[in-house]
């Protein structure tokens, strides 16, 4: 298995109720993107007037980014965990 981190390519608005980073174990790309269209907020329910996200926002490359994650690499986060209103 692989690590992947998606992310969308433009931050989504609305951004309440969206998943802004998905880290997830896959086998492939396609594969970590299709768990990521499974588990998506709001994003994923309705498009916006950019058409930045809607139905299919977590497969489409255009939209969203989709990186392995390496075992080495620079320092960073990978992900915080917060929730705010």
């Amino acid at each position: 298995m692989k690590l992947f981190k998606l992310e969308p390519v433009k931050r989504w608005k609305p951004w309440y109720n969206c998943n802004f980073t998905i880290i997830m174990r896959a086998k492939n790309e396609l594969r970590a993107r299709l768990l990521a269209e499974d588990c998506g907020g709001a994003e994923t329910c309705e498009y916006d007037a950019d058409d930045t996200r809607g139905p299919g926002c977590w497969l489409n490359p255009l939209l969203t980014s989709c990186v392995e994650l390496k075992v080495t690499g620079d320092e960073e986060v990978i992900c915080v965990d917060c929730a705010e209103a």
